[in-house]
């Protein structure tokens, strides 16, 4: 059998190499049919080769003596069709699953067909090889990480490969990434946390950790006081503070990747009627003040009269 691929040329040489006398006659055939077109003396050329000339090729050459017939197999080979059914799908933060069938045509070769995936964005072109219909990457490496993906994936033979086909879209995972964090003080000595996430980060963040540290005194603020409380979500978050303490928050977001960097509050949000004093090294003090601190104040002032009169009136009456 000889082998060639599509717009290649077969030539078909039928001299004998004895004979007396020297043949005179030569007849080609292929898979028993006449062929005459391409024929010059003991010579048959056929090209340029496409997969319809694929077939059992004799000559039979004669003399007044008798005849002797030589024979060969051609096979063309044409690069194979596209393969099917492609899917690519996450089995992990870090590794995605591709897999897929062959194709309908194989292009003739009677070889392994081998498979190339190619894996794009608008900054990367990655190509691997398998003789396989499936394929593991292991997708670890930053590169990757929450950047969408197209996967392709196309069949070559000894004639060449065929094209790429799937289109399946993928957006691996990776650990979150926290922009920012602001702390609003808020009315009653409550504290609003609001953190934003950048969208290059990762996604399906399932809880997250806020680290409050409470100091005392207001020159030189002593720690007295470390918490952390583990949320599902951030939305809302609520912070009840207490007068001339003074506190630092820090942030950090977890998803099945792992967890992002911390990240801590600088600066408060102050409201006119609260008031908000920045410390060094991030420990922010908050006292309740203003019209507020006054009017809760007067509020006990107020509450602590009317208990005296209270007192008065009844110890006024047990003398009575």
């Amino acid at each position: 059998m000889q082998c060639f691929v599509v717009s290649d040329s077969f030539v078909f040489n039928c001299t004998p190499s004895d004979g007396n006398p020297l043949p005179n006659t030569f007849v080609f055939q292929r898979d028993g049919i006449a062929i005459t077109e391409g024929v010059n003396s003991s010579t048959l050329f056929v090209g340029p080769l496409s997969r319809s000339n694929t077939g059992n090729y004799t000559c039979t050459a004669g003399n007044v003596v008798g005849s002797v017939t030589i024979a060969t197999f051609l096979n063309v080979i044409a690069v194979p069709s596209a393969p099917q059914d492609l899917e690519a799908i996450l089995n992990g933060p870090f590794s995605v699953a591709i897999t897929w069938d062959p194709p309908s045509v194989r292009g003739g070769t009677v070889q392994p067909l081998s498979y190339s995936i190619r894996v794009t964005n608008s900054t990367y072109d990655m190509i691997f090889n398998t003789l396989l219909t499936e394929l593991t990457l292991n997708m670890s490496n930053g590169v990757w990480h929450s950047t969408m993906y197209s996967v392709t994936v196309a069949a070559e033979n000894e004639a060449g490969s065929g094209s790429f086909v799937g289109s399946n879209f993928i957006t691996p995972d990776s650990v979150p990434i926290i922009d920012s964090i602001s702390v609003e003080v808020l009315p009653y000595s409550l504290v609003s946390l609001v953190v934003e996430l950048l969208t290059t980060g990762g996604r399906n963040i399932n809880k997250y950790e806020v680290k409050i540290i409470k100091a005392t005194g207001h020159n030189s603020p002593i720690i007295d006081q470390e918490i952390v409380i583990t949320l599902n979500d951030l939305v809302p978050f609520q912070y009840t503070i207490v007068d001339d303490q003074y506190y630092n928050i820090t942030v950090i977001a977890i998803n099945s990747v792992g967890s992002s960097d911390p990240i801590t509050t600088v600066t408060l949000l102050e409201p006119a009627s609260t008031g908000v004093t920045p410390l060094s090294d991030n420990i922010v003090g908050i006292s309740v003040g203003g019209a507020l601190g006054g009017f809760f104040l007067g509020v006990l002032i107020t509450a602590l009269c009317l208990l005296g009169v209270i007192i008065c009136y009844r110890r006024q009456c047990c003398r009575n």
